[in-house]
């Protein structure tokens, strides 16, 4: 693992190195409307899936044309049910590289990092309600692309894979698909 790692970090490092240029570099922001699948496996239970809608907030900071940070945070605006339970977003927030690589005027890209999901589920107990809510953090990797919507703007679809992981015999994977703006500064 260590050693996958390394030769990533060495990669990026090299066309970091070799593709700067100044004017390439600067802020943007933007907002993405996402579906947002929870799949939850459990020992002994069938898959279960959840869909729900998401939208986020991101900042971030170009190094060059290629290569770039960014911060996300989002929130959920639907819930979604199995059975008696309600399950819904309460927020996530990601911390991603971006490569990038331009093609006809537009990016194709991919993002690495780390994203933390809090979720809450409510159900029915005697007459009132409980909830309960989870937090759970992992390592996060997505595609996109993008083209220019006007000179400073940028229109795109992304899929993130921001959880997959194994908890207590329950298995949650987390990802979601949609649409990304991104204006630059």
């Amino acid at each position: 693992m260590f050693k996958k790692i390394s030769v990533i970090v060495a990669v990026f490092g090299f066309v970091f190195a070799t593709t700067s240029n100044a004017g390439d570099m600067g802020m943007y922001a933007g907002g993405s409307l996402a579906s947002i699948d929870y799949e939850i496996t459990e020992d002994g239970y069938e898959d279960e899936g959840l869909d729900m809608i998401v939208g986020s907030g991101m900042f971030g900071f170009s190094f060059n044309e290629n290569f770039s940070v960014e911060g996300r945070l989002g929130f959920g605006l639907t819930d979604d049910e199995i059975g008696d339970v309600t399950f819904e977003t309460e927020y996530f927030f990601s911390a991603f590289l971006r490569a990038a690589i331009p093609v006809d005027g537009g990016n194709i890209y991919g993002l690495i990092g780390v994203s933390n999901v809090k979720f809450k589920y409510s159900y029915p107990w005697f007459g009132d309600t409980y909830s309960e809510s989870e937090s759970e953090s992992d390592v996060s990797f997505g595609i996109g692309a993008e083209l220019p919507i006007y000179s400073k703007g940028m229109l795109g679809i992304e899929y993130i894979e921001l959880i997959d992981k194994e908890i207590d015999g329950t298995n949650f994977d987390l990802s979601t698909v949609g649409i990304v703006f991104k204006h630059s500064f």
